[in-house]
């Protein structure tokens, strides 16, 4: 027996587990498979509850936060109104998404 069919006879044999390669390949796809379905699962939960908070809360959450920020500036803590003050762009940005998700529901 010359070195390749070596080498080709350990590519089909079990490993030490008594796994064929082709076992070990059925099990990555049923496991890909799984974590497909949890990851669905979880944007449909997050979808679910993003459609019961209506726009407007996100609308003043982000205009609460710019006055939260000023507050913060003009009482000197400047870090702190940086931090608060990059919150608005995400809450209207969401508010944007929630309406291309029900854009009949509201005006």
């Amino acid at each position: 027996m010359n070195i390749w069919q070596s080498l080709r006879g350990r590519q089909n044999a079990p490993d030490s587990q008594g796994l064929s390669p082709e076992t070990e390949t059925q099990g990555e796809t049923a496991q890909a498979a799984q974590t497909a379905q949890t990851a669905q699962t979880a944007q449909t939960a997050y979808f679910a509850l993003m459609e019961r908070v209506p726009t407007p809360v996100y609308y003043w959450a982000g205009i609460g936060s710019i006055l939260a920020s000023l507050a913060l500036q003009v009482g000197g803590k400047k870090q702190a109104a940086l931090f608060v003050g990059q919150w608005p762009p995400t809450f209207f940005i969401l508010a944007l998404l929630y309406k291309q998700l029900q854009p009949s529901q509201e005006s």
